[in-house]
């Protein structure tokens, strides 16, 4: 018999209910290496956390350091402004200067055309001292202009090793992320290989499930054939059950060889004696299944109609644990014994059935 949905659920809420027994089940069905694999994952999931950590601890360090070369470059062009400024106010006042002293020296070279000859030896003299002050003022500028270009060689020095830092950073980035795709590769094969290890543990419970199933079938069969007398004890007298080449000789007489083979399929063959009448024999054929559907009641009532047909009276049932509300809606319109959890229903309008009806 097919393991319905009900059977299933039911091993589901045991399984739930019972954590040892769920435990013992898939420790039964797992592989070592299955059992293995949470393991492993859990330890990569900890290095993958430990190195993305790592990484996270080297970038904060590295934006820190440039935080810091950043900082450190605004206050040394800060400090740079403020010299420049410095040189330009020192220049501007030189030159204030130098045009006071030119419309100074104006004056004084009026003055000197007017007596020249008597300050011939004083100009010379002046023009030595303003040409050393010349030599001077250039000499400062000189030097001004090699402190600007050292300036301009060390901020090109820096510039080019934050560059360099920078190409480090996305070398070492572009490593980074190699190495994480490397390693999520690993991970995607790990998991592909779990999904299919469940996917074969899953194929073996449905093979299982459907076996399961089967020999639930068969034990009821047995057990209905092994205790037809204490479910059917009430309403037939004597009841046993019939081996199939007992009733083999009449059915041949009346019916075809698959319309034979058909009534020897039933679950349980049982001949007994009215309860209401003991000198009345019948037959019983019944189909049994966990949960009975209109399947059952259709091809119980096509085999007790079969016996009927050879000259047998035959009631027609069936019996289980559940009963669908089709099947048992099926059941009252073919007049089918329903036996379920040992309580016999519908006694009356099966027996409507027989040739003779009895009170």
């Amino acid at each position: 018999m097919a393991l319905n949905i009900s059977d299933i659920e039911q091993l589901i809420e045991i399984l739930r209910s019972d954590p040892d027994l769920r435990r013992r089940v898939f420790v039964a069905l797992a592989t070592d290496e299955f059992l293995a694999l949470p393991a492993k994952v859990d330890r990569l999931t900890d290095e993958i956390i430990a190195y993305r950590q790592a990484s996270e601890e080297r970038f904060a360090r590295i934006e820190a350091a440039l935080e810091r070369q950043t900082e450190e470059l605004a206050a040394y062009r800060q400090a740079s402004e403020e010299r420049f400024a410095r040189i330009e106010a020192a220049l501007e006042r030189q030159t204030e200067e130098l045009a006071a002293y030119r419309q100074a020296s104006e004056e004084r070279f009026a003055r000197i055309e007017a007596a020249l000859e008597r300050q011939a030896e004083e100009l010379a003299a002046y023009r030595q001292a303003s040409e050393e002050r010349f030599a001077r003022i250039e000499a400062a500028l000189e030097r001004q202009a090699e402190e600007l270009a050292a300036y301009r060689q060390a901020s090109e020095e820096r510039f080019a090793r934050i560059e360099a830092a920078l190409e480090r950073q996305a070398e070492e980035l572009a490593a980074y992320r190699q190495a994480s795709e490397e390693r999520f590769a690993d991970i995607s094969a790990a998991l592909n290989e779990l999904i299919r290890v469940v996917t074969e543990h899953s194929e073996w419970l449905r093979r299982l499930d459907q076996d399961v199933s089967q020999l639930k079938g068969w034990y009821l069969e047995y057990h209905y054939q092994k205790h037809i007398h204490a479910y059917m004890g009430t309403v037939l007298r004597r009841i046993r059950v019939v081996d199939p080449p007992d009733v083999e000789e009449p059915l041949r007489q009346a019916l075809s060889n698959e319309e034979v083979v058909d009534v020897f399929r039933a679950d349980v063959l049982a001949r007994g004696r009215l309860a209401s009448a003991p000198d009345k024999e019948v037959y019983l054929v019944m189909e049994v299944s966990a949960v009975v559907d209109t399947t059952d009641v259709a091809r119980a009532r096509r085999r007790a109609d079969l016996m009927s047909r050879a000259g047998l009276e035959c009631l027609a049932a069936v019996a289980g644990q559940e009963l669908t509300e089709e099947a048992r809606l099926e059941a009252q319109h073919s007049r089918v014994l329903c036996v379920l959890d040992g309580n016999v229903q519908g006694w009356d309008d099966a027996q409507a059935t027989l040739a003779s009806p009895q009170p």
